[in-house]
């Protein structure tokens, strides 16, 4: 008899996630010396100054277990929360995986829209969680009437990526309010926020009230896109102190090193840093944006730090293209929309490379 039996069936059912390509694996393909990716939403520009030296300084402090309470306590002082309103994660996927793992009573399920983030459907799958589908609209955004309707007395979860992780559109305040306000309170209301920082739009007022009034819902965001720590996989939750009380029994023992959390904690306080480079990121989507429609590119409604743009049946030859020319943008295949190239915003320059490169395929 092989272990392989004592495998769980929900685990039986997921694959292994599959990371996008990497820069070096680029170059060796195709002989390149310089290769510019645009794939996977991560920051174009490095951590702040402050956090880099923080992270130096944590290194010395190596051989410590990581004091994760100073970082809670500055991710509520940015939104004058109390420290019992913060939950701490490896990356926000990981704050979502533990809720999808507490809140998964036998027969209940999930639910979220047709074109949500890809890893709804694998949290699913692992936690034992029946997946119900709110279809999304024709731009693909949400649609709030659809997510209320999937939801009944056995839903467990409705996650909401809010920018999506898709396309890059969003909900406003009186849609998401009056989401709130329909589901019910047994329900746990998931508000992915990994690219707010990114958006102009009003969402929820993130404050202790809102948590008192919705005792059921949980803000997610992540350090990976606005503050440039993508490979230090730090992300948090928002909620009220119950709920976290139940998040902190199923989380393990030191989540987050001590040199990742010396970095959030630095790269909070340096608000002048974080700033500027989100508003380079919006300028940079903004040119993007106008540059795409000027070559008839029809573009998503992006409040992301990305743009989407639909190439049509020419979006795998594009796709191919602009690779073997040092280019790594993002076919959404995985989200049965192949017609589909999604960009993320790079430098001036970087943006300025791949809108050169896509005019001269147009060109051939």
């Amino acid at each position: 008899m092989s272990f392989d039996t004592r495998v769980s069936e929900s685990i039986r059912l997921l694959q292994p996630y599959k990371a996008g390509l990497t820069v070096e694996a680029i170059q060796d393909k195709y002989q390149l010396s310089t290769v510019y990716k645009y794939a996977s939403n991560e920051s174009p520009f490095p951590p702040a100054p402050s956090a880099l030296t923080a992270m130096q300084e944590a290194f010395l402090q190596a051989n410590r277990y990581p004091d994760y309470q100073k970082l809670k306590q500055a991710i509520a002082s940015n939104f004058d929360l109390n420290f019992d309103n913060v939950m701490t994660g490896t990356g926000s996927i990981n704050v979502l995986d533990q809720l999808f793992q507490i809140f998964n009573l036998p027969g209940n399920n999930v639910v979220f829209s047709s074109h949500s983030y890809f890893g709804y459907p694998l949290l699913a799958q692992k936690s034992g969680m029946k997946v119900k589908i709110a279809q999304s609209g024709s731009h693909f955004e949400h649609i709030p009437e659809n997510l209320v309707a999937q939801c009944d007395a056995q839903t467990s979860i409705l996650v909401i990526d809010n920018p999506t992780n898709f396309s890059g559109t969003a909900l406003d305040h009186k849609q998401l309010s009056w989401i709130l306000d329909n589901v019910s309170k047994h329900t746990i209301v998931i508000l992915d926020q990994a690219y707010a920082e990114f958006s102009d739009m009003k969402f929820v007022e993130i404050e202790e009230r809102l948590f008192q009034h919705y005792p059921n819902l949980v803000v997610t965001r992540t350090f990976s896109k606005a503050y440039s720590l993508a490979s230090l996989r730090v992300g948090y939750g928002l909620a009220n102190p119950k709920l976290v009380s139940w998040f902190n029994r199923a989380q393990q023992p030191f989540p987050i090193s001590n040199i990742a959390n010396a970095a959030a904690i630095a790269s909070l306080e340096d608000k002048e840093y974080a700033t500027s480079t989100i508003q380079a990121i919006k300028e940079g989507r903004a040119w993007l944006n106008d540059q795409l429609q000027q070559m008839g590119i029809t573009t998503s409604e992006s409040h992301s730090n990305f743009v989407m743009g639909h190439f049509g049946t020419k979006a795998g030859g594009v796709y191919q293209d602009l690779l073997e020319k040092g280019f790594i943008t993002r076919q959404m295949t995985i989200y049965k929309a192949p017609e589909y190239l999604r960009i993320s915003v790079g430098t001036n320059e970087e943006n300025q490379r791949l809108i050169k490169a896509l005019a001269e395929h147009q060109g051939k």
